[in-house]
């Protein structure tokens, strides 16, 4: 009795989590069938109602801050173009969209470059992401130990020589992933990051409004949020500028 009962109520979630499901892609459609008839204000309506509703994807930030781009606000566009690179951390379509921003500010914030080891290492990273590096990891350390038993199990004296050398050579070729799966995961939760949404505010060289402002922040600005004293927040722009700001003058991604 118990069991059926159980039964039925897998089933009933099972029933309840796809009509759930289809109602989401029906709402996707419609607002991208309004963004394509150009109704952006409509579709940003229903796109941030999917995102009320607990519905998050890489495409809806990224159609999200298409159609704030439409509306001439850099700001709230590179916001989502953030919020789903967090999703999609390969997807060069955002970051491709925030550099075409960029280069349309009045004043010019040119991004350092960077070293070519340290480009390529982020670039693995986003590769496979910290949970893609983190299986590959666990697949090559298994591998390892399963060299290492065969070594102590094999019949032959030229077969545990093998066994041996590939378990170790697994072990110590593991220590890449893993590395790269546990600098990913660094680099998705130890960063705060911050977007400037609306108006010029001031970037200030100390964190009060009488020290000298360093430079007028546009939307779309991004933040690298280093400290916070009370209402005022040290940030790091692209180009390697470091200055305060305050907790009003940008959103957190």
């Amino acid at each position: 009795m118990k069991k059926g009962a159980l039964l039925v109520l897998i089933i009933c979630l099972v029933q309840v989590s796809l009509l759930a499901e289809a109602s989401q892609r029906t709402a996707m459609q419609a607002a991208n069938e309004a963004y394509q008839a150009g109704d952006y204000r409509a579709a940003i309506e229903q796109y941030q109602a999917l995102l009320d509703q607990g519905y998050y994807s890489a495409a809806l930030y990224h159609n999200l801050g298409n159609a704030w781009y439409q509306l001439d606000r850099p700001g709230m566009a590179v916001l989502h173009y953030q919020r789903g690179l967090g999703l999609a951390p390969s997807d060069r379509g955002f970051r491709q969209n925030m550099e075409l921003i960029r280069e349309g500010f009045a004043e010019p914030i040119v991004p350092i470059p960077e070293f070519f080891l340290l480009s390529w290492w982020k670039s693995a990273q986003r590769l496979l992401g910290s949970n893609g590096w983190a299986v590959v990891g666990l697949l090559i350390v298994w591998g390892g130990f399963a060299g290492l038993a065969r070594w102590r199990t094999a019949p032959q004296r030229t077969q545990r020589k093998k066994a041996f050398l590939v378990g170790v050579v697994l072990l110590v070729a593991s220590s890449l992933p893993i590395a790269l799966a546990f600098t990913a995961f660094q680099s998705d939760t130890s960063r705060t990051m911050g977007v400037v949404v609306d108006g010029t505010p001031s970037l200030y060289q100390a964190p009060d409004d009488r020290s000298n402002a360093r430079r007028q922040l546009e939307p779309g600005v991004t933040l690298e949020i280093r400290d916070q004293i009370e209402e005022w927040v040290k940030v790091r722009l692209v180009n390697g500028e470091i200055g305060w700001v305050q907790t009003t003058d940008f959103e957190r991604v």
